[in-house]
């Protein structure tokens, strides 16, 4: 899906503790074509290569002019996009793999977020080296 112009999302659904981006109902729900709900969006600027991710959710009828062709994300999504309100855009919005969502926590711009998800990766792979180590000490022994 390409989206065309984006919408400021209501300040009760702003900020990096919600990180949703509002469709029009029609392509939220279950189906092939559509995108289902809370699921891990990734939306990129064709402009200039700049994306984010935002989790999907539907229009819950705050955003006046939703329509097929926009989308309503919060101002810290606008910024990191480099585009703004209400003005033709090109984003491309599609679902978010494992590797984007990775990379995504990796560097996201809350501290304790991005901390915590280093650590408990850090850790998981300590655990699989660990796990490898022994079991080849099983079979050499």
């Amino acid at each position: 899906m390409i989206a065309q112009r984006v919408l400021r999302l209501p300040d009760e659904d702003s900020g990096l503790s919600h990180s949703i981006v509002r469709f029009e109902n029609s392509r939220v729900g279950f189906g092939s074509l559509k995108l289902k709900r809370r699921t891990a969006i990734r939306i990129t600027n064709k402009e200039n290569g700049q994306w984010i991710i935002r989790y999907c959710m539907g229009n819950g009828g705050k955003i006046k002019g939703l329509n097929k062709e926009y989308i309503a994300i919060d101002y810290d999504g606008v910024n990191e996009l480099g585009v703004t309100f209400n003005k033709d855009v090109r984003l491309s919005v599609n679902t978010a793999d494992w590797w984007d969502i990775t990379r995504w926590f990796w560097t996201f711009p809350d501290l304790n977020v991005k901390l915590s998800f280093r650590l408990g990766l850090i850790g998981f792979l300590l655990g699989i080296i660990s796990l490898a180590d022994l079991i080849a000490k099983l079979f050499i022994a």
